[in-house]
Parts: structure tokens; sequence; C-alpha cells
């Protein structure tokens, strides 16, 4: 299983991508994970996926291999998923089928 992890490992290839000073691509990292924690709507996530894709696209390794390093996290993602559908405080829809959990929007803007 850890042969299929992606996250972390050097990949051969004569790319752009490759061929940029690896403390650069640190600093990119940084930015980019900066980036992704403020965004806030469709819009701006779209925009980052479209991004990962550019990169994944122009590295010019086969997309499948990122497919296949993304299947051991994947439970995790989709738990995830379900988790920010089912109790975002923008979802009212899924927070009437629980009538007897009642929040007070007093005590939560206080924190």
């Amino acid at each position: 299983m850890m042969d299929k992890m992606i996250l972390g490992r050097y990949i051969p290839g004569n790319s752009w991508l490759h061929s940029i000073d690896p403390r650069a691509k640190i600093t990119a990292v940084m930015y980019f994970i900066v980036i992704v924690f403020m965004a806030n709507n469709w819009l701006t996530y779209l925009f980052l996926f479209a991004y990962v894709l550019y990169l994944v696209f122009s590295s010019k390794v086969p997309f499948m291999f990122f497919v296949k390093g993304l299947q051991p996290i994947m439970i995790l993602i989709l738990l995830t998923l379900l988790l920010q559908v089912f109790f975002h405080t923008r979802w009212r829809y899924f927070a009437r089928a629980w009538p007897d959990q009642s929040y007070d929007t007093r005590t939560i803007e206080r924190y």
C-alpha cells in the first residue's frame, strides 16, 4: 500500500515542472496551502482545481498514476465531504433533519 502513496515521493520526469529549483517548489506549495485555506466559495475552488489539473497534466506524468495514488486516502476524502455536507451551517435542509438539535446562534457568534 505504501508503494501507491505519491505524496512526498519523487517521480522522475523531464517537464518544466521537474526542472524548477526545489526551493521555489517548496515556496510555491506553501503559498498554495495558504490560498487553499483562504478559498471561501465555489469559484475559487474551481480555479484551484483547474490549477491543480494544469500542474498534473503539465508534469507529463500519467494521469492515472495520480488517480491510483489517491486511492489510499479516498475514504478520508469521502468522509470529509459527507461531514461537510451534513454539518455545514449553510445547509439548513440537513440541519432540519434532526429537530431535537437546536442551535443558539447567539452562543455560536460569541466564539
